[in-house]
């Protein structure tokens, strides 16, 4: 768009209405610069040279900040689930296998009471209804291993 012409379509499909729209709510630094370049385009002027030099390092940070992000909701998850199932050492659950192990990396398995996703010890098959049971639910250091076959 910077080097191009605006295209035809200027309507968001999903709200029926014109839309411009660069990054979730939260996240004000992208459409600081965004909405600068937009505004120079719509008026018919220059795109500010501190606009399109910063790019690259505004795509940087984001991706950082976004990365960052991901391990602190990953953490908070992890530190939920071990809390809750610390109490059910050696509890057997019906669980769902999501990912086979696949030589170092465990398998993982989806638990739906209490909703859970954990690595899982043994072969279990992909895609298949098995029984797991708990043999790790460490909220010092937010684990949580399934075991299967349960015995």
């Amino acid at each position: 768009m910077l080097a191009g012409d605006i295209p035809d379509v200027l309507q968001h499909s999903g709200i029926g209405a014109p839309y411009a729209h660069a990054t979730a709510p939260l996240r004000r630094l992208g459409d600081r610069y965004v909405a600068e370049i937009c505004l120079a385009r719509c008026a018919g002027t220059p795109v500010p040279r501190w606009a399109t030099e910063g790019l690259t390092a505004v795509a940087d940070s984001m991706r950082r900040s976004d990365a960052l992000a991901g391990k602190l909701e990953r953490a908070c998850l992890d530190l939920t689930e071990s809390t809750i199932l610390a109490e059910r050492l050696g509890t057997e659950f019906d669980a769902v296998v999501v990912r086979e192990a696949n030589g170092s990396r465990a398998a993982e398995v989806f638990i739906a009471q209490p909703p859970v996703l954990a690595k899982c010890l043994g072969a279990p098959p992909e895609g298949r209804h098995v029984r797991v049971r708990l043999i790790t639910a460490d909220p010092t250091t937010r684990t949580v291993t399934f075991a299967f076959p349960q015995d």
